[in-house]
């Protein structure tokens, strides 16, 4: 590589590392924000950030998918699990072999898992979970307890309602 391609290149990064320094400040200024009010009053001011949009796009993705929440969940509660744990764990949910080896390569790639191959015979692998998983999980939480929430507020009209009807 050129020196001249070299700089263009570490430009081309700093560039991107500013862009996103810049998105995640205006979200902490938004999270932040005391009320919904004041929350739309900073976002209207806030510039169109495709990168940010793209990466929350990119976030999501790491666990859509029919099998990868659910096989990130099964190794969060054992910690580290056998491929032939993992597949037997699924079985009656109905993964197929393919599934859960292209859901595991992309977890593992994304950083999420890592893979660990014991020279033995039979051939052993294990998958284990990264501080990165936790993290996201951390955030799965987050969002459950958002929903939990709408969803308590439902169930407490619907209660009301029920106690108030005549009988």
């Amino acid at each position: 590589m050129k020196m001249s391609e070299k700089v263009l290149e570490i430009e081309k990064i700093n560039e991107k590392l500013t862009e996103r320094n810049g998105f995640m400040a205006n979200c902490q200024r938004l999270i932040d924000t005391e009320d919904d009010e004041t929350f739309l009053s900073v976002f209207s001011t806030i510039p169109d950030f495709p990168v940010g949009y793209a990466s929350a796009e990119k976030a999501m993705a790491l666990i859509s998918g029919k099998w990868k929440y659910t096989i990130l969940r099964r190794i969060f509660i054992r910690r580290r699990m056998r491929y032939s744990e993992l597949k037997k764990s699924l079985e009656a949910d109905g993964i197929t072999d393919n599934m859960l080896s292209s859901s595991l390569k992309e977890m593992v790639q994304a950083g999420l898992l890592t893979k660990t191959i014991y020279a033995e015979v039979p051939p052993r692998v294990e998958y284990s979970i990264t501080a990165k998983a936790i993290e996201l999980y951390r955030i799965i939480l987050r969002l459950a307890m958002w929903y939990i929430t709408y969803e308590k507020k439902e169930l407490q009209e619907l209660l009301e309602a029920a106690e108030t009807k005549d009988l």
